[in-house]
């Protein structure tokens, strides 16, 4: 049997070359298409961005709800007012009238800021799930990040909505998760 450090290593080369291959593709359907990258009424690279996001945070709910110490209870509301609201905007180009991008070069940084972040999300959730790390630490980034992926795809998208619920989700997510590390 491989070690794990060896499946790992492995693994994430193998993301790598079937991203890479998966930009290229794309970058060949687009270039003769469209000078213009667009969505209309939903967009499913983002749909995809939450349901990655969103499948970690499913695993932790069900697996260690009743050990985490209660949050407060304003900055509670004001997480999950942000969160739903960051998710629709995500998917849904409410407030514009579509998602787009002014050229290639945006739509790939777009794209790999993204895809970054959310590799950066899911190594911190995996050494949670190992735990081999502080737990503030952890919980402190595990808050971060998210908000970031927020902010960062509105503001690639130019979505000021998005934009704002992000900002409202990190003051929610990150005020709860201070005070809930204070009582670790």
């Amino acid at each position: 049997a491989l070690p794990a450090s060896i499946i790992y290593i492995l693994a994430v080369h193998m993301g790598a070359a079937v991203f890479s291959r998966f930009l290229m593709i794309t970058e060949r359907l687009y270039a003769k298409k469209i000078k213009r990258m667009e969505w209309n009424w939903i967009s499913f690279f983002n749909l995809l961005f939450c349901a990655i996001l969103l499948a970690p945070n499913i695993l932790f709910a069900v697996k260690y709800k009743q050990e985490l110490p209660a949050g407060n209870l304003l900055f509670e509301i004001v997480e999950q007012i942000g969160r739903y609201a960051s998710i629709i905007f995500l998917i849904l180009p409410i407030g514009i009238w579509k998602f787009d991008f002014s050229s290639k070069i945006f739509f790939f940084v777009y794209l790999l800021g993204n895809i970054a972040l959310l590799i950066a999300y899911l190594i911190i959730w995996k050494v949670w799930f190992t735990g081999k790390t502080s737990k503030k630490l952890v919980f402190f980034l595990l808050s971060a990040i998210p908000t970031g992926i927020f902010l960062f795809c509105g503001i690639t998208l130019q979505h000021w909505l998005l934009i704002l619920s992000a900002i409202i989700f990190g003051i929610g997510h990150i005020g709860n998760t201070i005070i809930k590390t204070k009582k670790i």
